[in-house]
């Protein structure tokens, strides 16, 4: 194991400043000898007390995506800057005129992200290769949630777009499969209630597929498949009877049953929502019997291409820090013919294995599952877990510094917090080589000295020998 620091908060590369709630990212080869990495900042502008940061370049406060340009031998910062440039970079849906309107607007609270490869959005002549950076909005009430996407690079690069055929939730990730040709597959995650109660007025947590299909030629977004498609709710079954919530205690089953950890599922067409309410869509699923998880966090393609692995999507639900959180496989019967007709679904950690609320995910080229957990406000140091597709083995990697975070070590004058997290985490192999990621650091601290600085926190570089964890199964198999 192997941790490097490259940023903390405070920083200043030219001017630029980093600043707090890093969590999801990007990367990419930008330049011989350079990469850049694109950071969501997940800042609450409705926090209480007020901690909404400084008015950044699109001409709002609150979260925010910034890049960066990293020496690739030295991992050495060269330059820092925001995504968006201007208020006419932003694109928001009106959905009354069901068209685009240009303008700053605040976002909120934006977590997860995908920068997906390039066969994501692109395949068969149909598509763009411009690099595409999505992320969504996780705050409480979704009225105010929007999923995004980010054009990167060229001509177009600084544009944000909101994507209303998405819907509307507490996103957590908008994730795209790379396995794809003509179409355009998205897994969405709402991080929702923890309550699976169906009522009028809560917003309980689904899982969302998005798919559209891909153009020869028009604006990126287009091409990319985002203003044609419909929008998918997960609908599991065991043994043919439907599941329409998830279970603490018994996963898919109930009491009568017992435990149960697999099924099927389908996908249930609620078509274009592009001009409903979260209310509308909210009622839409539950009344499709559309099933409602333990709040789904993050997620995953399995990056292999071959026919054993491209099928599968990882995701976890991080429940509380009192329950089960649990790692589950949704398997495709043939996400690239047939994406609509569903496959099946698997619980692979039940909860007892020793995590606690599991976040952000990664998978890396040799089938490992790498996630970080979010154990909030508790006093849990925060751990980093390793989980082997092939084999099944679960490991633990790495953990924060108690010094700094555990409040049980008595006259400890470096403790900062116990509400800290690790978050962002992703396969930087592509770029640093085999058993390389890169992830964030998120100390929940306001700094009331500095507002801009918003909260403590680092991006860092991990290394985790592909020898630790190393399954029996190929990289590749097709």
């Amino acid at each position: 194991m192997k941790f490097v620091s490259i940023l903390t908060v405070g920083d200043s590369i030219g001017g630029y400043r980093m600043v707090g709630i890093p969590d999801g990212l990007g990367s990419f080869q930008s330049a011989r000898g350079q990469f850049t990495v694109l950071m969501n900042h997940e800042i609450n502008p409705a926090a209480t007390p007020p901690n909404p940061g400084i008015v950044r370049k699109h001409g709002s406060n609150g979260a925010f995506v910034s890049r960066w340009t990293i020496e690739q031998e030295t991992l050495k910062v060269l330059k820092g800057e925001d995504l968006t440039p201007s208020a006419n970079h932003v694109h928001l849906w009106d959905p009354l005129h069901s068209e685009y309107t240009q303008g700053t607007t605040r976002w909120q609270r934006l977590c997860s992200a995908d920068l997906p490869a390039e066969s994501a959005l692109f395949g068969n002549g149909r598509g763009t290769r411009e690099r595409i950076f999505f992320d969504g909005e996780e705050v409480t009430d979704p009225t105010s949630a929007r999923a995004w996407a980010r054009i990167v690079t060229g001509p177009h690069a600084g544009e944000a777009w909101q994507l209303p055929r998405l819907g509307r939730m507490a996103y957590e990730n908008v994730v795209a499969c790379p396995h794809l040709k003509e179409k355009t597959v998205v897994l969405l995650t709402d991080d929702g209630d923890l309550s699976t109660a169906a009522t009028s007025t809560g917003f309980p947590s689904e899982v969302y597929v998005y798919i559209g299909e891909k153009a020869k030629s028009g604006h990126p977004i287009e091409q990319a498949g985002f203003t044609n498609g419909d929008f998918y709710g997960v609908k599991v079954s065991v043994n043919g009877s439907p599941v329409t919530e998830e279970s603490d205690l018994f996963g898919l089953g109930v009491t009568a049953t017992g435990f149960i950890g697999k099924g099927t599922f389908s996908l249930v067409n609620l078509g274009n929502v592009s001009n409903l309410t979260p209310r509308q869509i909210e009622d839409a699923s539950i009344a499709a019997g559309i099933t409602r998880f333990r709040r789904p966090e993050d997620s995953a393609w399995d990056p292999r291409n071959g026919e054993k692995h491209r099928n599968d999507a990882y995701f976890v639900t991080t429940a509380d820090i009192n329950t089960n959180c649990r790692l589950w496989r949704l398997r495709f019967d043939d996400i690239r013919k047939d994406p609509e007709k569903g496959g099946t679904i698997e619980i692979l950690l039940t909860g007892s294995e020793g995590h606690r609320m599991l976040d952000n995910v990664t998978i890396d080229p040799f089938g490992r599952i790498v996630m970080d957990e979010d154990p909030g406000n508790n006093s849990r140091v925060s751990k980093i877990w390793l989980y082997q597709i092939a084999t099944g083995e679960f490991i633990e990697v790495a953990h924060h510094n108690p010094k700094f975070f555990d409040p049980t070590i008595l006259n400890n004058s470096s403790f900062i917090t116990q509400d800290e997290e690790s978050s962002g985490i992703i396969d930087a192999s592509d770029i640093l080589g085999d058993g390389w990621f890169l992830l964030d650091v998120q100390a929940h601290k306001v700094n009331t000295a500095d507002p801009e600085l918003v909260e403590g926190g680092q991006l860092l570089a991990m290394f985790v020998d592909p020898s630790i964890g190393a399954g029996d199964d190929d990289e590749d198999d097709g």
